[in-house]
C-alpha cells in the first residue's frame, strides 16, 4: 500500500501481461462495506448493490438477461463534476442481426456483435466500428483446472512429488500453433516489366531469351 488511493505490486520476475489482469472483473475495485453486507461472494456477484462500485456510475437496476442500468455516482472519487453522463443502460439482445438492426433504427446508440455478417454490413454502410481482437486467439487451454488422481510414477507435472492416489488440480497447458514458413517467391520483382526480363529462384538465375539476344548483339557490336 503506497497511500489511500495507491497500491504497488512487486513481481518476482517480469510479466508483460500483468496489467491486462486488471481490465477484467478480477481487477475491479469494489466497496468493501458492500461486500460485507452480502451473505456470500456468489450473492454479491449476482446483486452487488447500488454502492458496490467506486467508478463514475453506480447500479440503478438489474434484470438478468434483460438489462442493466447505471446512474451517475455522486460519490465518485474523482468528483461528480467529472462524470459527463447522467447514466448508462445496457440491454440484452441475443441475436447479432437484431442488435445491428436496433443500432440502424436508433433504438440503440451502439451495439456489440461477434457475427461477421452484421459487422461487415456496418463497415459497408460506414457505421463507426471498433475492432476488438481477442488477445488469446492463438492459445488453446487444455485440461485447465480439473481435479485428477495421481497414479504411481505419473509424468503429469501436477503430480510431481505426490503419492499414488493423491488428488491434485491440474493447471492449464498452453499450446502455441506452429509457425508456417512461407515459400520463397520465384521472382522478387514487383513490376511486370522486371518479371518479363528475368526470373529468379533460390539456386539459380535464368535470363530471358530477349535479354540473351540483346547481350549477344552487344557482344558482336563490341
Amino acid at each position: 500500500m503506497v497511500d489511500a488511493l495507491s497500491i504497488k505490486f512487486k513481481l518476482k520476475k517480469g510479466w508483460v501481461g500483468f496489467p491486462y489482469l486488471f481490465t477484467g472483473p478480477w481487477g475491479m475495485i469494489y466497496n468493501i462495506n458492500s461486500f460485507k453486507k452480502a451473505p456470500d461472494a456468489n450473492a454479491f456477484n449476482i446483486n452487488p448493490g447500488s454502492d458496490a462500485g467506486v467508478g463514475p456510475f453506480r447500479l440503478k437496476s438489474y434484470k438478468p438477461k434483460e438489462l442493466i442500468e447505471f446512474e451517475r455516482n455522486p460519490g465518485y472519487w474523482r468528483g461528480a463534476d467529472n462524470v459527463y453522463l447522467d447514466g448508462l443502460k445496457f440491454v440484452f439482445i441475443g441475436d447479432p442481426q437484431a442488435t445491428y438492426d436496433a443500432v440502424k433504427t436508433g433504438t440503440l446508440q451502439f451495439g456489440f456483435v461477434r457475427d461477421t455478417g452484421p459487422f461487415n454490413d456496418a463497415v459497408k454502410n460506414k457505421f463507426y466500428t471498433v475492432y476488438m481482437p481477442s488477445p488469446q486467439g492463438s492459445i488453446i487451454n487444455m485440461n485447465a483446472g480439473p481435479e485428477i488422481t495421481c497414479a504411481a510414477n505419473s509424468t503429469v507435472p501436477a503430480c510431481a512429488g505426490q503419492a499414488a492416489g493423491a488428488k491434485v488440480t491440474s493447471g492449464p497447458t498452453t499450446v502455441w500453433p506452429r509457425r508456417i514458413r512461407r515459400p520463397t517467391p520465384t521472382c522478387p520483382c514487383s513490376t511486370r516489366k522486371c518479371r518479363d526480363r528475368h526470373t529468379t529462384s533460390r539456386r539459380r538465375r535464368t535470363i530471358s531469351p530477349r535479354r540473351r539476344q540483346r547481350r549477344a548483339t552487344t557482344a558482336r557490336s563490341a
